[in-house]
C-alpha cells in the first residue's frame, strides 16, 4: 500500500454569514500494489480494499471485524494491510 498526502483548498458556502469561505484540508489517496505488478488507486469504497487482496479476502475480512476495524481510518488499514502481508510469509 502506498499512500500520498496531499492538501487541498475546500470552498463552503455558509446560510448564517454571507459570502463563502474555504479552509484547507489534510486528503490521503491510497494505491496498492497488485500482485501483478500493476499500481490502482483506491477510490473510496470500503469492498474495493478486499477486492485488492481477492486470494485472502475471507480471512481480512474476518480478521477487520475480529478487532473492529475502520477502513477510513489510516492506522487502522495498516493494521489490516501488515496482517495480509503477513499471511504470505
Amino acid at each position: 500500500m502506498l499512500c500520498r498526502e496531499s492538501f487541498e483548498y475546500h470552498y463552503l458556502v455558509t446560510l448564517y454569514y454571507y459570502g463563502t469561505y474555504s479552509r484547507i484540508v489534510l486528503i490521503n489517496k491510497y494505491y496498492f500494489l497488485k500482485e501483478n505488478g500493476d499500481i490502482d488507486e483506491y477510490k473510496g469504497k470500503k469492498n474495493d480494499w478486499f477486492d485488492f487482496m481477492q486470494s485472502k479476502k475471507q480471512e481480512v475480512e474476518k480478521y477487520a471485524k475480529t478487532n473492529r476495524l475502520d477502513m477510513d481510518e489510516k492506522y487502522d488499514l495498516a493494521r489490516v494491510i501488515e496482517y495480509y502481508n503477513s499471511l504470505y510469509k
